[in-house]
């Protein structure tokens, strides 16, 4: 995305993680063969030995069509906030064409490498997780782990693209399938620094909630960088109970 490679800069997390070196070197207490099975449940339930693999992978596609469902609904709704000309039909993720839904994608990836960060901080492995460990070929856990932050994006997009104007983007025209060019919606230069300071501002915004060790309030980001260890506590068994914490910005 072209106008949202000075935003991820800016933030600090365009920087390529060598994965295997850093766990290394850290010497990450969680192996795959030891930690996949916690990882990849709910810590509120408990698996049946007797059910077989093809019920759990089911069970897996069954909830990911619920999701899926609920989530057409949810942005169905939410997209009648944005400027009548502006308003996508429907939620596009991937290859989006139009403005609305590339702010969206580009929120999703600073707040994608944000948990990233966090959870490498925390020696946590990334490739692990529960709902996507087998749909998708990208750091699972971290998709999990980013869907407690999503409806914050989800507020900063739409409270940001409610005084937008056509005028504040530009095409950018690409080739399909080597047949025709069809442009692609971005934020033009003006509008790209302005998302690009007022995001960076949203995850150093101050939430009443207090710290882990000393402290009444903290940013935004650093709640997600304690929630991330805190849930490595749990997974570890250094902690009974992991209750997320999620501010009201």
């Amino acid at each position: 995305m072209v106008s949202g490679l000075p935003i991820l800069k800016k933030i600090g997390t365009t920087h390529h993680l060598k994965h295997k070196e850093n766990l290394t070197a850290n010497k990450l207490p969680l192996s795959k063969e030891n930690k996949v099975k916690k990882q990849c449940a709910f810590p509120v339930t408990k698996q049946n030995p007797k059910e077989n693999k093809q019920t759990k992978r089911n069970k897996q596609t069954l909830l990911l069509h619920i999701e899926g469902k609920f989530s057409q609904f949810y942005f169905n709704q939410i997209l009648q906030l944005f400027p009548e000309k502006l308003r996508p039909e429907h939620r596009i993720g991937f290859k989006a064409y139009d403005g609305v839904n590339n702010l969206f994608n580009l929120a999703y990836q600073v707040l994608f490498w944000k948990c990233y960060s966090a959870l490498i901080k925390s020696k946590v492995e990334p490739y692990l997780g529960f709902l996507h460990s087998l749909q998708f070929g990208k750091p699972s856990l971290v998709c999990d782990f980013q869907e407690l932050y999503r409806p914050l994006m989800d507020d900063f997009v739409i409270q940001f693209g409610m005084s937008l104007k056509m005028r504040d983007f530009k095409k950018f025209y690409v080739i399909e399938h080597g047949l025709r060019k069809y442009p692609r919606l971005y934020l033009n230069h003006e509008q790209n620094i302005k998302f690009r300071n007022a995001i960076y501002d949203y995850f150093k915004s101050i939430v009443a909630i207090p710290r882990i060790k000393v402290g009444k309030k903290q940013e935004f980001e650093t709640l997600i960088n304690e929630e991330a260890l805190l849930f490595a506590e749990y997974l570890r068994d250094e902690l009974k109970d992991w209750n997320p914490r999620i501010p009201i910005l």
